[in-house]
């Protein structure tokens, strides 16, 4: 079970999940990674995908409480077993446009029949992956810019401390690795982590455009993510 603390999903529920309109729809991901457990075949592997339709805590808590019963459930390209301790769940917290993510999957299907009909037959296969296809296209289809990530890789409060200098975060969580920061996507934070490249001279420091974060109150890498209060 990745879920181990329901209220501080829910307060991040509540402070960060934004507000969807009509086209919006928010992406959750469970993935392995080797880095957290080096046994596992691959260095990265999507295990189990979800939309979020609409802002609705009872509909969010039940997909992430599905999405948290691991235990003997998924296994590596080699068949061993994929323990809890290598998976994490997350957030891509930026709206998606699901208009936009069906007129480019049309597209792309198509183009996949033109190449069938010219006789590759590899590309009819991709047919049935077409959950896949679809869920890849509704992760390139952004509706809105809702936040920017700083990802903080080593647990330096030192260094947290110089980046709440210079931001206000809507969101700090402290992760298996370090801390993620969750800033507004406005023109003080562009400002400061763009122009003026704050934080740019610091190895131990990234900025990521698209703020894909471990769930607070689960399990990442067996560590659990919680909320940093400030």
């Amino acid at each position: 079970m990745l879920l181990v603390d329901p209220e501080v999903l829910y307060k991040f529920f509540n402070k960060v999940v934004p507000d969807l309109k009509e086209n919006e729809c928010l992406l959750l991901l469970l993935a392995a990674r080797k880095k957290y457990w080096p046994e596992i075949a691959r260095s990265e592997e999507i295990l189990r995908r979800e939309v979020v339709r609409e802002k609705d805590w009872n509909i969010f808590y039940r997909k992430v409480l599905k999405m948290s019963f691991v235990n003997n459930l998924y296994t590596d390209k080699d068949g061993k077993i994929i323990p809890k301790e290598a998976l994490a769940m997350f957030i891509v917290l930026d709206p998606k446009d699901a208009l936009k993510a069906w007129n480019t999957l049309q597209k792309e299907m198509i183009d996949l029949l033109f190449q069938y009909a010219k006789g590759d037959v590899n590309a009819l296969k991709q047919f049935k992956r077409i959950d896949v296809r679809w869920f890849s296209a509704l992760h390139r289809s952004q509706s809105r810019k809702k936040y920017w990530l700083i990802d903080i890789d080593c647990k330096d409060e030192n260094l947290l401390n110089f980046v709440l200098d210079y931001v206000e975060p809507v969101w700090i969580s402290e992760t298996r690795g370090g801390y993620h920061i969750i800033v507004p996507a406005n023109e003080e934070v562009a400002k400061t982590i763009f122009r003026d490249k704050i934080f740019d001279r610091y190895k131990d420091i990234e900025i990521h455009k698209e703020p894909m974060t471990p769930l607070p109150g689960t399990l990442q890498g067996g560590f659990v993510v919680r909320e940093v209060k400030i």
